[in-house]
């Protein structure tokens, strides 16, 4: 759900990474809205939760990747980054506001914008400042002090996993917008480690690319069956697995094609599709509920993804393609 921090060769890998994961954003808020699967897998489990727990976190991923730089970044290209999301999310919140009235006077609408929670999954977007904040110290400090800070983001977590009720955010609200939580910290340092150690990291590919593919397939499987209580073992540590092993097979699997037509825009408009899509699901809701649990689900996909691409056109043919993806990300 960002674009490239600076010029540099496209990675087609990305593209193809971006594109699954705002697919499995969409169909993760296509379902009856759950934490977990608390032991019952029903068909909102099965086509929503099941298979979408890598979705956010790959952007984290990406972002991190996309942002890593060897120079330090400046405050000036600290506050173009900032512009690229901030703006889409301003619209994105207003557009909430007049469509669901989930702010009841001004000074409401206010607090939502600024604690980003007009919707409950703009949680992403207080993520991102805060880590786009903290591109100018990261980008000052050498590798191998971001390999300890990685390492201390994983620890950080397997001690929140094991001692939950002295560690554990108690409020899931000020937990999804706290980088330190949930890895989210890691999967960035972890996509900004790959970027700079790329030259290293493709010569092990080419040397071992089909056990790498079958090492992800596998942690695909074990770290699936772990996060869906199949498998016993801590299901937030799994999920750091599962996101690493999703990420891993799309970018292995992906590496020697181009990407097509529909996955680049799904790609570019990644931004747009996850600030909307959540609109126009929410707006036709009512109209689903009556329906098997196939038809609603299913419904529920193709009006957010068909919504919000279909806004991108829109905007795109209005405004043009820079304009749209000023104004809306996409």
């Amino acid at each position: 759900m960002t674009s490239a921090a600076a010029p540099r060769a496209h990675w087609h890998a990305v593209d193809f990474i971006k594109a699954i994961a705002i697919l499995a954003v969409v169909a993760a808020h296509s379902g009856m809205s759950r934490w977990g699967n608390d032991g019952v897998y029903d068909l909102d489990f099965v086509l929503t939760q099941s298979w979408t727990p890598f979705h956010v976190p790959a952007f984290l991923i990406v972002s991190g990747f996309l942002y890593a730089s060897r120079t330090p970044i400046e405050g000036r290209t600290i506050g173009r980054r900032l512009n690229r999301i901030l703006i889409p999310y301003a619209v994105a919140s207003v557009t909430v506001f007049l469509t669901l009235g989930t702010a009841s006077t001004f000074l409401v609408a206010l607090i939502l914008l600024a604690t980003a929670s007009a919707l409950s999954i703009y949680y992403y977007v207080f993520l991102m400042v805060c880590l786009i904040l903290l591109l100018w110290p990261i980008s000052r400090i050498p590798t191998w002090a971001i390999g300890v800070l990685l390492v201390l983001c994983l620890l950080g977590e397997i001690a929140r996993n094991t001692w939950p009720a002295t560690l554990a955010s108690k409020s899931p609200t000020l937990s999804m917008r706290n980088i330190f939580d949930h890895f989210v910290l890691g999967y960035f340092l972890v996509g900004w480690m790959v970027a700079l150690s790329l030259a290293q990291v493709r010569r092990i590919v080419e040397r071992h690319g089909r056990l790498l593919i079958l090492a992800a397939v596998v942690g695909l499987f074990f770290f699936g069956a772990i996060y869906g209580h199949l498998l016993p073992g801590p299901p937030k540590l799994a999920r750091i697995g599962y996101t690493i092993s999703a990420v891993g097979a799309v970018a292995l699997l992906t590496r020697t094609h181009s990407a097509s037509r529909l996955i680049l825009f799904l790609s570019e408009s990644s931004l747009a599709i996850y600030l909307f899509h959540r609109i126009f699901q929410k707006l036709t809701l009512s109209w689903f509920m009556p329906l098997p649990d196939a038809l609603r689900i299913g419904g529920q996909f193709a009006v957010g993804l068909g919504g919000s691409i279909l806004l991108v056109l829109l905007v795109r043919r209005m405004a043009g393609p820079d304009r749209a993806r000023r104004l809306i990300g996409g």
